[in-house]
């Protein structure tokens, strides 16, 4: 079925992404591939992270325009930057799509917030606005630079804003959701959750193709980003206390990712003399072999500390952890619970120590392992997959944006 605004016109969607590249961002491209699925026209405006030699690309037969990316914002005034020099470059983007093909639906991504700026004109024109609020932008914004300055104050009334002038705003969680609500004093008609999920056609067991053990017993895995937010200081610490305190050291770490702090956590583990307990791979893009890679280890982390935004928080890898049977340890908070439930072992008040001894009793406990795992899988299937979380968001554009 084809979805037309006009005779002879396909509904031309227009997705938005300031802070990761398509299909990378996950939650972005599962949404962009589901409407095109379904019969939409669907366009991506996002930044070329990677350096891709085309700024211009077609995938799954979805047109992606990608602007080019100066750097990534360290300080205050490296993100306002950083978001002058984005927004500039989006809205040439989006004025040479509309030319060529109009859209009727533009689907912004958080964060950031402000990026309703750019379409005010285009909404003036007649075309609807989806907020998908993926991150409370303001607790990021504290984490990041530990301040409630004016900065963090106008990052507060973008998000009200956004919510005020959205005709959907899709959020990625029950918490995300009420924080909104709360903060912008809308009600709950125009609000609308869709989780995370992994796509279980992708996310899935496969051959291992590499032994990454090196001789030892049991492998560790983690895949994400390596910024001062994902807390990847607190792993080494964790890690340290196994090796010299506990004296366990039958393992290795596989760290999947790259970030602003990756040298800085590469020389942490190198100053504790403990660089033969990790691997640092880095990025992995092609998720068939990010899956291989994890289908090779024996449980999976998340050292992200408990705070005001990870609480808040849901992370489709934690998922994908559990779509492949992995036991998790992870610090504890609200999201985390709901998503992983008896599938994850929850560390409170950001220790460490406690957080490395968990390590130590899953990896020991075979049977442990084995049960939390086998109910990981089960509620990803049951709950939490893409395909059920998609009929949602189908059902939000079909019978509410058009």
């Amino acid at each position: 079925m084809e979805f037309r605004y006009k005779k002879n016109k396909k509904f031309h969607i227009l997705f938005v992404v300031e802070n990761n590249q398509v299909p990378q961002d996950t939650r972005v491209w599962m949404e962009a591939e589901a409407l095109k699925e379904s019969g939409f026209d669907v366009s991506v405006i996002c930044p070329n992270i990677e350096k891709d030699k085309e700024s211009h690309k077609r995938l799954s037969d979805i047109e992606i325009f990608q602007y080019v990316s100066f750097f990534e914002g360290k300080t205050t005034f490296g993100l306002i930057l950083e978001y002058f020099l984005s927004s500039f470059l989006i809205l040439l983007n989006a004025i040479k799509i509309y030319l060529n093909r109009p859209f009727q639906i533009v689907h912004i991504a958080n964060p950031p917030d402000f990026l309703f700026l750019i379409f005010l004109p285009f909404k003036s024109m007649g075309i609807k606005m989806v907020f998908d609020h993926h991150d409370l932008s303001p607790e990021l914004f504290i984490e990041k630079f530990g301040s409630k300055n004016f900065l963090y104050k106008l990052i507060l009334f973008f998000e009200k804003i956004s919510y005020k002038i959205s005709d959907v705003i899709i959020t990625t969680n029950e918490s995300v959701k009420k924080a909104g609500i709360k903060r912008s004093k809308i009600g709950e008609k125009k609000v609308f959750v869709v989780r995370n999920g992994p796509d279980l056609s992708v996310v899935h067991l496969y051959p291992l193709k590499k032994d990454f053990k090196n001789n030892k017993k049991f492998l560790i895995g983690y895949v994400g980003k390596i910024d001062k937010q994902d807390c990847l200081l607190k792993l080494v610490n964790s890690i340290e206390y196994l090796v010299n305190n506990k004296k366990f050291r039958d393992f290795k770490v596989l760290i999947i990712g790259d970030g602003t702090e990756r040298k800085s956590i590469e020389r942490s583990v190198g100053d504790k003399k403990i660089e033969d307990y990790f691997i640092f791979y880095g990025s992995e893009y092609n998720k068939k072999k990010l899956f291989t890679l994890l289908s090779s280890v024996d449980i999976c982390v998340e050292p992200r500390r408990e705070s005001e935004i990870s609480s808040k928080s849901t992370s489709i890898k934690i998922m994908e952890y559990m779509a492949l049977g992995k036991p998790i340890v992870q610090y504890d908070g609200i999201e985390g619970r709901v998503s992983s439930q008896d599938a994850s072992l929850y560390i409170e008040n950001n220790d460490e120590r406690a957080f490395g001894d968990a390590i130590i009793y899953l990896l020991r406990n075979k049977e442990k392992m084995r049960e939390m795992g086998a109910y990981g899988m089960k509620r990803v299937r049951e709950v939490l997959q893409w395909d059920i979380q998609k009929e949602i968001l189908l059902k939000i554009y079909k019978e509410i944006l058009i």
